[in-house]
């Protein structure tokens, strides 16, 4: 009974801490991928807030893909370089957006969709599956 306790103590020991074997989806990384779901949505409303030149989209982007999270959930490092990867492309789309010059706005928004669907492959490899509408 001794043996048992201490080898389910150190299997969860191990899957907290990112060892355990293979890729795996945890509820954190579920989370971060679910932001890849439609990400031309995040596109929208990074382009709503500089049009409407009331809002900071790298605020929105901050409170929105960096800092989202669900109550209970602490991310591991997979989700957290999902979230900051994603975060970091629409910063470069944002600022591609204020600036008025169109090769960088093509460039920049063709590195968000680039971006987007390296995450979505990722996610889909750590088990993710995305239901497209």
């Amino acid at each position: 009974m001794k043996n048992r306790s201490l080898v389910l103590s150190l299997l969860s020991v191990l899957s907290l801490s990112g060892c355990s074997s293979g890729p795996q989806l945890g509820t954190d990384v579920l989370y971060a991928c679910t932001l890849l779901t439609n990400p031309d949505e995040y596109r929208i409303f990074v382009l709503m807030d500089i049009g409407s030149g009331k809002g900071d989209p790298y605020d929105y982007i901050d409170k929105a893909v960096r800092k989202f999270k669900y109550p209970g959930v602490i991310d591991t490092l997979e989700a957290t370089d999902i979230k900051e990867r994603f975060a970091q492309a629409l910063e470069t789309f944002a600022a591609a957006y204020l600036k008025d010059i169109p090769e960088i706005r093509l460039q920049a928004s063709s590195n968000l969709d680039e971006v987007s669907n390296q995450l979505r492959a990722r996610c889909t490899s750590l088990g993710h599956k995305f239901v497209e509408n």
